[in-house]
């Protein structure tokens, strides 16, 4: 549904030129204006709502987020790679493909080259996006502090809408080097700036020989696990895409306690806010990630090159066997089966174990808050707990009337029957009370009376409400409510009754004062 857009952002200045035109199609609104006023827009403070410019830094976000995974991608299938290469050669001891190794052929060399040149490019690229993203963070920072919204500073097509003053106090309002803003973007510009380089890593520093405690090429490996690192742009992706976030303006002037105490919607929130929508999928989706980063970072520290095992029995960090190893790692199974021994990669084990101990204590904590009753759940239960004590009641008192009648009223029946009918009638009710009586009278009226007077405490238990604050305070606001209105009603009953008798009265004097008239000879009154 985009025709065209056009989105310039200077780095060095704040120049900010947006042409944006889109169809009104599937319910997308024609933004024909970007200069508009902000007499319309949300305020939070020095805060003004802009659904457009919150647009743009998501797709700028999603720039940076594809181009970094790009790089991400690149780096993987370039390990990988590099060991598949030479796995299946004759050499008794194969190692990885390295650039200054004789026996890779040139077009492996090539492959390598060309992979590095994307990680590189998507690397510079991915920089030069995160600048551009914190220079509109820039801007909406000054536009907060100097009380200008964005869209009076830049009108639509470039034209300034403020004089040289006006935008010296703009650019003076929220010095950049003195905020966190710029340490934030030096850190996310550091993080993809560490990247492996192919010439990092040699042939000649793989070590020949069964002891083998460290990883080779160290500072290759190290920047192959930093690119890792990148995946903090997933949190923010989901926080700027959370409707919590969206709607930010609407919650918090919704709720005026929330602005008095300085609530924000933040990153943390946002993914807490997912975790508890969707706990299951979530879960699924953080074990993989772990259990496939901490896979690879098995693979590339612990995996022994120059040398094959004496033992044929020992199992190889081949990628299967290190996303194993991660698993076991991530649930603490503790098989032993494979275990680290370089520093980096007992590391990532302990750091894939706590992973795994905070990702199933956050789901546990989820999913227990989850499975709490609510309210109406509740009273369901206590309807539910009535109903069955209130059968079960019914149940102990039948048995109670039965038992007392058979013990006491059925022998004085006896001796009647017996005076009638005889005694062949008495032995066959004889057998007929053995039948459907058990023990001895006595031991029947105490377990029947004690059943029923079971039943009578669980039923008066039941009838017991759970103490609910909530609940009391609306049932307590309902009493007085009531009471207002009864004295209410009684109030105006008092003034009807008096009206009532006024209006007798005067009926009366009226009815009076016409059959005066009539006796006077006035007929038609």
């Amino acid at each position: 549904a985009l025709d065209t857009l056009a989105v310039k952002s200077y780095i060095a200045g704040t120049a900010f030129d947006l042409g944006l035109h889109r169809q009104k199609k599937k319910g997308i609104l024609h933004v024909s204006n970007a200069g508009a006023g902000a007499e319309n827009l949300l305020r939070i403070g020095g805060k003004y709502e802009d659904p457009l410019f919150d647009w743009i830094i998501r797709v700028k976000t999603q720039q940076i987020l594809a181009t970094s995974m790009l790089g991400v991608a690149t780096m993987v299938g370039t390990a990988l790679y590099t060991w598949y290469v030479n796995t299946n050669t004759t050499s008794s001891a194969p190692t990885d493909a390295y650039y200054n190794d004789p026996g890779v052929s040139p077009t492996t060399l090539n492959i390598m080259y060309l992979c590095q040149a994307v990680l590189t490019l998507t690397t510079i690229v991915t920089m030069v996006l995160i600048a551009q993203k914190y220079n509109l963070r820039l801007m909406e920072k000054r536009a907060e502090w100097s009380g200008v919204t964005i869209r009076e500073l830049e009108r639509h097509r470039g034209e300034a809408a403020l004089d040289a003053n006006r935008q010296a106090f703009f650019n003076a309002s929220y010095p950049l080097l003195s905020s966190s803003l710029f340490y934030r973007c030096l850190m996310e510009l550091l993080i993809h700036l560490l990247h492996p380089i192919v010439w990092m890593a040699s042939r000649n520093s793989v070590p020949a020989g069964p002891a083998v405690d460290e990883t080779p090429n160290t500072v290759y490996k190290l920047l192959q696990v930093c690119v890792f690192f990148r995946f903090y742009l997933l949190s923010e992706m989901i926080h700027l895409n959370g409707s919590a976030y969206i709607h930010r303006f609407e919650i918090i002037t919704a709720k005026p306690e929330l602005l008095k105490i300085g609530f924000s919607i933040t990153r943390l929130l946002s993914v807490k806010l997912l975790f508890f929508r969707r706990p299951v999928v979530m879960l699924v989706l953080l074990s993989l990630f772990a259990i496939l980063t901490f896979g690879f970072v098995f693979f590339t520290s612990e995996r022994i090159e120059g040398y094959t095992p004496v033992d044929p029995t020992s199992m190889p960090y081949d990628p299967a066997n290190s996303v194993w190893n991660a698993f076991d790692a991530f649930v603490r199974l503790g098989f032993g089966d494979l275990v680290p021994v370089t520093t980096l990669g007992r590391i990532a084990a302990c750091s894939c174990a706590v992973a795994g101990i905070a990702t199933f204590v956050v789901f546990s904590a989820v999913l227990v808050q989850q499975m709490a009753l609510s309210k109406e759940q509740k009273y369901a239960m206590e309807f539910l707990g009535c109903r069955s004590a209130d059968l079960r009641y019914r149940s102990a008192s039948e048995s109670l009337i039965w038992t007392w009648i058979e013990a006491f009223l059925l022998p004085e029946v006896k001796r009647e029957i017996a005076r009638k009918l005889g005694a062949l009638a008495i032995d066959e009710m004889d057998d007929e009370l053995r039948r459907k009586s058990r023990g001895h009278k006595g031991n029947r009226v105490y377990y029947v009376t004690k059943r029923f007077r079971h039943a009578r405490r669980i039923l008066e238990g039941s009838f017991a409400l759970p103490n609910d604050e909530i609940i009391g305070k609306k049932l307590s606001a309902v009493k007085d409510l009531v009471e207002a209105l009864g004295e209410e009603v009684t109030k105006h009953q008092e003034e009807l009754e008096s009206v009532e008798q006024e209006v007798q009265q005067r009926l009366k004097a009226l009815v009076s004062k016409m059959a005066e008239l009539r006796r006077r000879g006035h007929v038609p009154v």
